[in-house]
């Protein structure tokens, strides 16, 4: 049974193929003329018929336009959906565009194209998927699509000196135009008119070879495209040539700067490996080279440090922010006297950071001088309480140092003389009933005997 299903799903797939109704497509009959050597991108639009509006209108027979008794696209399907054949040559099959393209991708309803090849030429025919997967054969379907003959041919005569190339750049902030390839040669009497297109949307207000622009702005960048009319042996195409346009600010006028390292002394452990990182920021130049390097500088000689590790940190309009990386397999004691030099450069300038390495201390240090440190606070801080308690320090130790003659001595009282013995002028009082005999012994006496 299994081949027998397979051999269906070859016949459902070829009659899908070979009854396609191309007969109501619009046609378009595009030429890429490419440089050879050079990179450049093609792009197909699938442009669908306009509907139709509800007046008379007259139509040249030999329009490209579907006929008054088809209609156009309408309906519910989504047109930005779109699925992709392709014919080579004139009779052979109308084969489905799939995935795997080398040099073709589909996105929505455009098909681009990133290198140019010969083979690449051929009719391209495009429809809403929706449409595809239920097609009813009718009139109303044919009209639904649209047919590109598209002709592939390198450019034999020498480009002039002032050709726009294929990628553009614009400074923001600034006025700026956007040319055509191949018609900037061309003089004004024989330019003709051009159809733009920014991102697939038609600018329906210019038609010159160029587009200026008063100031520029973000939303300017993108991909154009511009179709021109042009007449070859006897047959008229539509020339269509792709410019890549990048809104760009000005080039920096300052050396590059390095952010890390800062300090010039390395802490670093004898006998293990060691990462060198060095941060360098960029400012933004159109033709954007960086050099990046690690050398080290001994007393006679310098070498380079292999590279370990390159990556970009920031990225943005303005400036890039590069880390590069080198590796040390094993500090050793000749690498303590050494230089390790950091080099950055761009094309305005270069600029350097040197970094030593110094043998790092050991945690038992450490603990001896937190040790010390916390012994020195210790004693300070008792100091300043027995300084601060004295007097009530003195008291507690009288108290405990006499505490056994006051047990035994059967008192119910204990009394505390205090005499400030005080002199004047050296004279001292002989009478036998002076204030420091009272205080001293008539008083403690008496209450020895009376308490």
């Amino acid at each position: 049974m299994l081949p027998w299903g397979l051999v269906f799903l070859w016949l459902v797939a070829r009659e899908r193929i070979t009854s396609l109704n191309e007969a109501g497509c619009s046609t378009k009959k595009l030429l890429w003329t490419y440089s050879p050597g050079k990179e450049e991108e093609f792009v197909l639009f699938c442009d669908f018929p306009e509907p139709r509006r509800n007046h008379f209108s007259h139509k040249s027979p030999h329009s490209p336009t579907p006929s008054p008794g088809s209609l156009p696209c309408s309906g519910s399907e989504d047109l930005t959906d779109v699925q992709w054949y392709r014919q080579r040559g004139d009779q052979g099959p109308v084969e489905e565009i799939a995935g795997g393209h080398l040099h073709m991708a589909q996105n929505k309803n455009t098909l681009r194209f990133s290198a140019p090849e010969m083979t690449e030429a051929g009719t391209y025919i495009c429809k809403p998927r929706i449409r595809t997967l239920y097609s009813s054969r009718s009139a109303q379907d044919g009209a639904c699509c649209a047919k590109i003959v598209l002709e592939v041919r390198p450019q034999t005569a020498a480009p002039c000196s002032t050709s726009a190339p294929h990628k553009q750049y614009l400074i923001l902030g600034t006025v700026g135009s956007i040319h055509c390839p191949r018609l900037s040669c061309q003089g004004d009497a024989h330019r003709p008119e051009v159809t733009w297109y920014q991102n697939g949307r038609v600018l329906s207000e210019e038609k010159s070879n160029s587009i200026l622009l008063d100031d520029i702005y973000d939303y300017h960048q993108g991909m154009y495209v511009c179709d021109y009319a042009l007449s070859s042996n006897s047959s008229s195409w539509t020339a269509r040539a792709v410019v890549q346009v990048r809104t760009i600010v000005a080039d920096t006028k300052f050396k590059p700067d390095i952010v890390y390292p800062i300090k010039e002394i390395l802490e670093v452990e004898l006998g293990k490996p060691l990462t060198l990182h060095c941060t360098v920021r960029f400012g933004f130049q159109r033709d954007f080279n960086p050099v990046i390097r690690w050398y080290i500088k001994d007393t006679d000689w310098e070498w380079e440090l292999p590279i370990f590790q390159e990556k970009s940190i920031k990225s943005t309009l303005e400036e890039e922010v590069i880390e590069y990386a080198v590796l040390l397999k094993e500090v050793t004691q000749s690498d303590l006297g050494r230089k390790f030099v950091c080099f950055a450069q761009n094309s305005i300038g270069n600029t350097t950071q040197t970094i030593r390495l110094k043998e790092k201390q050991g945690v038992v240090f450490l603990y001896i001088l937190l040790g010390t440190a916390l012994t020195l606070v210790g004693v300070l801080v008792v100091g300043v309480l027995v300084y601060t308690y004295w007097i009530e320090i003195l008291l507690l130790c009288r108290t405990y140092k006499s505490k056994d003659e006051t047990l035994r001595d059967k008192k119910e009282f204990d009394a505390f003389v205090s005499y400030a013995k005080w002199s004047s002028l050296g004279i001292e009082d002989p009478s036998p009933l002076s204030e420091e005999h009272l205080a001293l012994s008539l008083f403690p006496e008496c209450m020895q005997k009376t308490l």
